[in-house]
């Protein structure tokens, strides 16, 4: 009878043992661990609240370094993300979207923003590569033209409209060409766009005036000017460029001036907020731009 209980005991022993590690592994160096089964439901609530942490510890500077992505700034006025307990806290809005995201939800931050989070795959990895984040706002609550703004309108307008065709013409695209080559496959520019530009300096400061000249000369002047095959030489005195292969590309989006939103500004920079547009259809995704101030006025620090 004895041999019986202890024979039970052990089975018993042996049976609890066996079941009680269907959910654990053993660490290379420590303990039994146990493994954490999560729904996709958990992931994503996971790499939301992770998000919101980054922005409310501002930490957003960093992540696009490590990762090297550009992530959008909290608006202007907006200091912090509400914590989110569950995705309840959200409005679901997957439907709604042309993509084949997981998920989609919003989360209303005060009377005009909401963010938007969408989350392509849900992952233990973090947030930023297999999600994204926008600020939206309802655009009939938007007001055009408001009086306020008008001076900084004003002021970025010239800049805005005049950024594509600057920079098409840093590509060698929307300028004439004389048919007779010159030298080596360039031929004299005739007309750059439907300006009176008839020398690189001349070019230069044209675009100078929509950019800063550090972001020029870092991005587009080397390969304009100052290489052995270049955009652009100055040959005899004449303006000349090569024979473009590349094509304009449609322009399909267009920052909307008239939908500022907010502004702010200190010594070396204009923040500003405002709504874009698509096919002339106006997005409710606020954008922010950041212009730098310069002796001679408002200039991009970069092309958008």
């Amino acid at each position: 009878m004895k041999k019986k209980i202890l024979l039970l005991f052990m089975t018993t022993i042996l049976l609890t043992g066996c079941f009680g590690k269907k959910n654990e592994v053993s660490t290379e160096n420590g303990p039994v661990v146990p493994v954490e089964y999560k729904t996709d439901e958990e992931k994503i609530l996971d790499m939301i609240q992770s998000c919101i942490r980054d922005y409310n510890e501002q930490k957003i500077k960093e992540r696009e370094a490590y990762y090297q992505i550009s992530i959008p700034n909290l608006p202007i006025n907006v200091s912090n993300l509400p914590e989110v307990k569950s995705l309840n806290d959200l409005t679901d809005v997957t439907d709604k979207l042309q993509t084949n995201a997981k998920y989609a939800g919003e989360l209303k931050i005060n009377d005009v923003y909401k963010a938007e989070f969408v989350i392509f795959t849900p992952t233990d990895k973090g947030f930023w590569l297999n999600g994204q984040i926008s600020f939206n706002v309802d655009v009939d609550k938007i007001e055009q033209n408001k009086s306020e703004f008008a001076g900084i309108k004003n002021q970025i307008d010239p800049l805005l409209s005049q950024e594509t065709e600057v920079l098409n013409w840093l590509y060698g695209l929307d300028i004439t060409l004389s048919s007779q080559e010159v030298e080596n496959g360039y031929y004299e520019v005739e007309k750059i766009g439907n300006t009176d530009i008839h020398s690189i300096a001349d070019l230069k400061a044209k675009a100078e005036s929509i950019f800063t000249k550090d972001y020029l000369e870092k991005t587009f002047y080397p390969t304009a000017f100052h290489q052995d095959n270049s955009v652009y030489k100055e040959i005899n005195g004449k303006l000349c460029a090569v024979q473009s292969d590349l094509f304009q590309q449609q322009v399909t989006t267009k920052m909307e001036t008239s939908y500022i939103i907010a502004y702010q500004e200190d010594d070396t920079t204009l923040t500003v907020d405002l709504l874009q547009s698509k096919y002339n259809t106006v997005l409710p995704e606020s954008k922010q731009i950041h212009f730098v101030k310069t002796e001679n006025g408002l200039r991009l620090p970069m092309s958008y």
